[in-house]
């Protein structure tokens, strides 16, 4: 099998392994201790396969950075600046949001002043009482049109949908399955990001 199991996905009363969509033909391989045992020029290759793989929150999964320390019992510097630097890109994409709801409503229509270019929605979901959303959608207005552009799974703790460039007047958000009611939505956060690219 040459799939990697990410997270758990909601589907109804159980929860059922989900797996990611990416084929990997050999055997990943890191290092708790030490960091000298982890290869340098391996960054590249891992920055290609998050670009591939698309960088997003995987339906609830942890992302684990383990910095592991060198026998001086530090944190290397070059790994330092590593992490600041994907701190500061995740800044830069999702930092300054089109516009946001809090609002709980499971079905929320946000309109914009003025037509809005975006091409990211960055979704939460109330966790209280666990997680309830098992499918919903996010409709773009386009020229007096709603056109689809996102048929969502699960959401959880926060959920990031890309899709291709769409300039709007508003957006609509549908909960259109959950296991369990009330449903209750956390926040929702529409994002134009420019350069896709990952840096580093």
């Amino acid at each position: 099998m040459k799939h990697i199991i990410l997270s758990v996905l909601l589907t109804g009363a159980f929860l059922c392994p989900a797996q990611a969509q990416y084929r990997f033909d050999n055997i990943l391989y890191g290092a708790a201790y030490y960091h000298e045992y982890m290869p340098a020029e391996r960054l590249d290759e891992d920055v290609r396969m998050m670009k591939e793989a698309g960088l997003t929150v995987v339906r609830g999964a942890s992302f684990i950075v383990n910095f592991a320390p060198d026998r001086r019992g530090l944190v290397e510097e070059q790994v330092v600046e590593a992490a600041k630097a994907f701190g500061a890109e995740i800044k830069r994409r999702f930092g300054e949001p089109v516009a946001s709801s809090d609002l709980k409503d499971t079905s929320q229509l946000i309109r914009f002043d003025r037509p809005e270019t975006f091409n990211h929605v960055v979704t939460m979901e109330e966790l209280s009482d666990g997680q309830r959303i098992s499918a919903y959608t996010v409709e773009a207005e386009i020229n007096g049109q709603w056109k689809t552009v996102v048929n969502g799974q699960t959401i959880g703790h926060k959920r990031i949908d890309q899709f291709p460039q769409v300039t709007a007047t508003a957006l609509r958000f549908t909960v259109t399955g959950a296991v369990a009611k009330p449903a209750i939505m956390k926040n929702i956060s529409i994002f134009n990001v420019k350069n896709n690219e990952p840096h580093h």
